[in-house]
């Protein structure tokens, strides 16, 4: 599955940020589902309750470059 904004491929085990102001997260992608209009299931860092289902290329998801520094998570 492509990313949105990046168009990149998600696969499980990506690292996602969530970029919305004033509640930043970082998670992994643990499941993807293709047929399900293009859903990811992400399991949160902070706040663990948030974990679930994400569409894709909703705004706030960002996958991680591989080869981004990952200390700037």
């Amino acid at each position: 599955m492509t990313h949105g904004k990046t168009g990149k491929k998600m696969r499980v085990g990506d690292l996602v940020r969530w970029t919305k102001p004033g509640s930043p997260d970082v998670g992994v992608v643990i499941r993807v589902l293709e047929d399900a209009p293009y859903l990811v299931h992400v399991l949160w860092t902070l706040p663990y309750e948030y974990s679930g289902l994400y569409p894709y290329d909703i705004r706030f998801l960002e996958l991680v470059n591989k080869d981004e520094d990952k200390r700037n998570l």
